[in-house]
């Protein structure tokens, strides 16, 4: 029985491997940041071995089973990096998240449920941005005074001062702070009527 489910696995991987958009998630480092277009033997045997689940629809996603799920379209990678895919609109891209933006969507999902769908990844993106943010504030500007594009400020609450970057729906815009010694630059980016916050 158990041969006949690894021979299965195996020839559904070899059929899909012709297909443009197919994503390995988990631990081992294979293709492009998760993305497949070949593989060797070896990565071919290892997945035949742990795949715990493939999912098919405009992408392919290949889990391994050291990966955990944490939302609908969101995963732990099993190294502690997130991975999010959009199975159902190959145009809306995966995204491969570094540690430490890996923690703060973790956090972000104890406190907003499994149940919060993301659905593209623009929005893990805005929660990381936002969280960001957020520790400049608490760091470097509050009850301080500082100069966004070379006008001084002082803000005692973070609302007042993330209400000024906000912009139309449509167009971006970036301001210039600074806080003492501590510089960063916020943007607001579009895409389609879509906006995300980034600071730098």
């Amino acid at each position: 029985m158990k041969n006949r489910k690894k021979e299965k696995i195996m020839n559904c991987i070899k059929n899909m491997l012709h297909r443009e958009n197919i994503f390995y998630i988990g631990p081992k480092f294979l293709g492009d940041y998760g993305r497949l277009d070949e593989l060797t033997y070896k990565e071919l045997k290892y997945i035949l071995g742990n795949t715990k689940e493939i999912i098919q629809s405009d992408l392919v996603a290949i889990i391994d089973k050291k990966a955990r799920l944490i939302a609908e379209n969101v995963y732990d990678n099993g190294n502690g990096n997130v991975f999010f895919i959009n199975i159902f609109d190959g145009t809306l891209w995966t995204r491969y998240f570094n540690k430490e933006d890996s923690k703060v969507i973790r956090n972000y999902y104890k406190r907003a449920g499994k149940k919060k769908y993301i659905e593209i990844k623009e929005d893990l993106i805005n929660i990381i941005n936002e969280e960001k943010i957020k520790r400049f504030f608490n760091k470097y500007v509050c009850r301080k005074e500082i100069q966004i594009d070379d006008k001084k400020y002082t803000f005692n609450k973070y609302k007042k001062f993330r209400k000024m970057f906000s912009i139309t729906p449509g167009f971006g815009k970036s301001w210039a702070v600074k806080a003492g010694y501590q510089e960063a630059i916020i943007s607001i980016h579009t895409l389609t009527y879509y906006q995300w916050i980034e600071i730098r």
